[in-house]
């Protein structure tokens, strides 16, 4: 899946800042933390959810073992957080960085962590990405399921 072409998301203006979030839009009905390779489908996603009349956040987490505490506690008022990732989902930044955040602080907001869960060998990174759920329809249809 490191092949992948991804579209340019930034300008000339944005600027690194090692550890701080870059936030694409706040929303009301939730939060999506994504980086990397699937930042692209991650800001399609939410778009989509948009076009279906939810209010989505959306955050490019370019530090994802680093909590910004300020981001943190902005997505969790939305009441639904999900991370988006091409990395295992047993030990990626849902996992690492921002369930560890929630839990430990008992805070009320509902978590779903999409990534790959299944170890498909070698084929093209559309294929990859639709048989681990990481494709725009799997993803937009998940997540409206699950934050209810």
């Amino acid at each position: 899946m490191g092949r992948s072409k991804v579209p340019v998301l930034f300008d000339d203006s944005y600027e690194f800042r090692f550890g701080k979030d870059y936030w694409f839009r706040e929303g009301r009905d939730g939060t999506i933390f994504s980086y990397g390779t699937l930042m692209g489908t991650a800001l399609n996603v939410e778009e989509r959810l948009r076009e279906d009349g939810f209010d989505f956040g959306i955050v490019n987490k370019s530090s994802p073992l680093e909590v910004d505490v300020e981001s943190m506690e902005k997505a969790v008022k939305s009441g639904f957080i999900c991370s988006i990732e091409d990395h295992d989902v047993g030990n990626g930044m849902g996992v690492l960085t921002l369930a560890p955040y929630i839990t430990d602080r008992g805070l009320p907001v509902k978590v779903r962590r999409y990534g790959i869960s299944k170890d498909l060998g070698s084929g093209k990174p559309e294929h990859l990405f639709r048989a681990n759920g990481l494709d725009i329809e799997s993803l937009v249809s998940d997540i409206k399921k699950s934050r209810i």
